[in-house]
Order: structure tokens, then C-alpha cells, then sequence
């Protein structure tokens, strides 16, 4: 019995020895890369924000934002309620029923179009909309299904440029950016 409790005892040892080797340290390497990647990241990003600062502020004070641009359409054609949406700091969800049209908010000149592989995951599955309105605003729109517009169309207040699936409702990410710099859109949408 002994034994057999020491070998149990030295199999053990062995087997964690090997997982410890094989497994837990490279992963541990792993996980020390990922955050000084990401640390180095920050303090790019930290860098180019302040870089980027006095950009922004002359671009603003040099491009005030149109009066016009506080009656916007809302991105969802033929939806009347702004009950389906969640506001964060810097852009809105919108829930879109099946078989909805995606419009865009203002004139403009689409700029650029990225559309995503079908193989991602399903909620990173996301066709990127940018329309530039003039005066260093630009509206952005993640569309969950097909885009119908390509970089360089023009398209006037309520033009369709994407739609949703007919099967499944989703969430439009939408966001407004004035000489690079979010602003909340839902106080500018038409009441």
C-alpha cells in the first residue's frame, strides 16, 4: 500500500511537473506579453491623444458645427420611437427589427465602406458605414447585415445604405464625430 501511495505520490508530482511545463508556463509567458503589449498601447494611444489635442481644438474653434445638424433623421427608416435605443458616452445602440432599412441621417459623401468577414464571431460581424457631412463631421454607422453603398456615392438625408436580415432583429452601433471628436447624437436627431 505504501507503495503504491508513493507512486501515486510520484505520478502525480510527474503529471503536474509535465501540465506545469507544457502548459501553465508558457501561458503565464503568454499573459506577462499581452500586458506589456497592451501597456505599450496605452501610452501610443495616451501619445497620439495628445498629440492629436491641439488638432482637435483648432478644428473645432476653426469648424463650427452647423446649426443645421440638429435636426437629423434617425438612422432606422420608418422607425417612429427613440424608445429602442441605449446612449453611452460616445455613440447609440439602436435596436433593429427584421427587415429594416439603414438610412443615412444627412447628405454627405460615403467615404468608406469596410465590410466584415462572414467567419467572425457573430457579434463582432459588423459592415462599417463612414459619410462625411461637410465641416469636418462624419457619421458612422456599424450595419449588422448587407451595405448597399460604396466610398465615393453621394447620398441625400433618408437615402437607404444598408439593411438588416429578414430573420433577426440586431443593434445598429451609430456614432457622430466633429473634427475627430465624438459628440452625442441624440440631442440633434428631429423630434
Amino acid at each position: 500500500m505504501k507503495k503504491f501511495l508513493g507512486w501515486a505520490l510520484v505520478s502525480g508530482l510527474s503529471t503536474y511537473g509535465l501540465i506545469n511545463y507544457f502548459y501553465i508556463l508558457p501561458l503565464k509567458s503568454e499573459i506577462a506579453s499581452l500586458r506589456l503589449q497592451t501597456e505599450s498601447f496605452k501610452l501610443e494611444t495616451e501619445k497620439i491623444r495628445n498629440e492629436m489635442e491641439p488638432i482637435v481644438s483648432l478644428c473645432q474653434l476653426k469648424n463650427k458645427l452647423d446649426p443645421e445638424f440638429n435636426k437629423l433623421m434617425w438612422p432606422i427608416k420608418d422607425t417612429k420611437t427613440f424608445s429602442n435605443f441605449e446612449l453611452y458616452d460616445s455613440h447609440v445602440e439602436i435596436s433593429v427589427p427584421p427587415e429594416s432599412k439603414i438610412i443615412a441621417v444627412a447628405k454627405g459623401t460615403i467615404v468608406s465602406v469596410s465590410v466584415s468577414a462572414q467567419e467572425e464571431i457573430s457579434s463582432l460581424n459588423k459592415n462599417i458605414v463612414i459619410i462625411d457631412h461637410d465641416n469636418h463631421l462624419l457619421s458612422i454607422y456599424a450595419v449588422p447585415s448587407e451595405i448597399l453603398v460604396e466610398p465615393g456615392q453621394l447620398v441625400s438625408e433618408g437615402d437607404v445604405i444598408g439593411h438588416n436580415s429578414e430573420k433577426e432583429t440586431s443593434v445598429l452601433h451609430f456614432e457622430l464625430r466633429h473634427c475627430y471628436r465624438e459628440i452625442n447624437p441624440v440631442d440633434l436627431f428631429q423630434n
